[in-house]
């Protein structure tokens, strides 16, 4: 207790301005240390995320490139059926100009050449409309066009039938005593029918008759 008393004593000494001393300030807090960062990386690892990182790009292509096939692919059947719906109007349209007389693939791609050419605005609407527009004035459309718009001919007046003419020669009846046969009659017959010449027929009944009273 007695080596206590002169620290004790200092305590109660009075400051400068009387009383007792103020107490001393406390000591500063002590530094933190410094953050040394994330430590090595194990050669395994950053192998692994490596080869993550490798098979996920490989991925990114290839979904990249099933994206551009699919596109790709998308643009191939548009042009497709664009071609398709082209293909069906042009034999739509082949099958109206047949029915105007314009029969052969060269004439039809010559008169689509020939209203391709003209001006938009005398195009009117379709191939056909252009074409049928020229039947009111044939001699004013274009050269390949007028015989297909020109008016038809007149038709010849009809002439009427004329009856067969027989030019074998007159039949003449047998003579010298020759048989007249029952099919030669029959022929006879027929044909006068056939041309209302009955001189064969009449001429042999009377050769028949000749013969049956030679043998009376």
């Amino acid at each position: 207790m007695r080596h206590m008393l002169p620290f004790l004593l200092m305590q109660a000494e009075p400051g400068p301005g009387g009383g007792a001393a103020p107490p001393s300030d406390p000591p500063p807090a002590p530094t933190p240390p410094a953050d040394p960062g994330p430590g090595p990386v194990p050669y395994a690892r950053f192998q692994e995320v490596i080869a993550q990182r490798d098979a996920l790009q490989e991925k990114a292509e290839g979904y990249d490139q099933v994206a551009a096939e699919r596109t790709s692919l998308a643009a191939r059947v548009a042009d497709l059926e664009g071609q398709v719906e082209a293909t069906k109007a042009t034999a739509a349209e082949d099958l109206q100009l047949y029915a105007l007389g314009m029969h052969d693939d060269v004439t039809r791609r010559a008169i689509r050449s020939a209203h391709a050419s003209m001006p938009e605005e005398q195009r009117g609407g379709s191939l056909v409309d252009w074409i049928q527009s020229h039947r009111a004035a044939p001699d004013q459309a274009p050269a390949i066009l007028r015989p297909f718009v020109a008016p038809p001919p007149a038709a010849p007046p009809a002439v009427p039938p004329q009856p067969p003419t027989d030019r074998s020669p007159p039949h003449q009846p047998p003579t010298g005593g020759g048989v007249v046969t029952g099919d030669a009659l029959a022929q006879a017959r027929d044909h006068g029918k056939r041309t209302g010449d009955w001189s064969r027929y009449d001429a042999l009944k009377q050769a028949y008759r000749d013969e049956q009273n030679r043998s009376a």
